[in-house]
């Protein structure tokens, strides 16, 4: 039922893939199953567009996304978590020598990069980006999601900008460093304005005293 006035036996969250890398929801999920052990939990991993319009009509109840995303006036956002933007940099590359990389070293770089068909997300904040510091990324490869991007920064293909989490993967031979600028990737919870019912409400609660943990950890 759209609306969010049916109280569900089970709750249906939406989310994308590199929204597991910083732990919030899994956390979300272990301190919601202790709570209310009978309610079913079930994940679908989608894209961003796709996540908007299943909660706007009824079929998932949260979504877990990485802004910007433009919302339908019946759904909200709350951040939960901030994941600063770095360089992946393949091991023996010489930019790993430097602590953080400046902006004027990656002119003649090569790049992989994300491929989507949405101008939402990573993919926009990226985009934003490189248009402020007037960089026009030479893009090799790409891949369709974060661990394949990794994989191909570890072959040699590329730098690669992603969020910090993505550093949890422990894929070898690939470095991190951060930025000469400091940009972060928010990670938000999608919702319905109107959602009624107590299951939904109540993970979406577990959602926020997850991201304030995981918060103060980064501190």
């Amino acid at each position: 039922m759209p609306g969010g006035q049916r109280a569900p036996a089970r709750i249906e969250i939406g989310f994308e893939g590199s929204a597991v890398f910083p732990g919030v929801l899994a956390s979300a999920i272990a301190n919601y199953r202790e709570t209310r052990p009978r309610t079913e939990i079930r994940l679908t991993e989608l894209a961003i567009l796709t996540q908007m319009n299943e909660i706007e009509e009824g079929r998932l109840d949260v979504g877990i996304v990485r802004l910007p995303a433009d919302l339908p006036s019946r759904l909200t956002a709350d951040a939960i978590f901030r994941d600063p933007i770095i360089l992946a940099i393949p091991a023996a590359h010489p930019l790993t020598m430097s602590r953080s990389v400046p902006i004027n070293q990656l002119r003649r770089e090569k790049f992989v990069a994300l491929r989507s068909q949405e101008d939402v997300g990573f993919n926009a904040q990226i985009a934003d980006l490189c248009a402020e510091i007037r960089l026009d990324p030479h893009v090799t490869q790409r891949a369709g999601q974060f661990t394949t991007l990794i994989g191909l920064v570890a072959g040699g293909l590329g730098l690669g900008f992603v969020p910090s989490s993505v550093r949890n993967l422990r894929i070898p031979d690939v470095a991190y460093r951060p930025l000469d600028v400091s940009r972060h990737s928010i990670l938000a919870m999608v919702y319905r304005r109107s959602e009624r019912a107590e299951a939904v409400l109540t993970f979406i609660k577990e959602l926020r005293v997850a991201a304030k943990q995981a918060a103060d950890l980064c501190r």
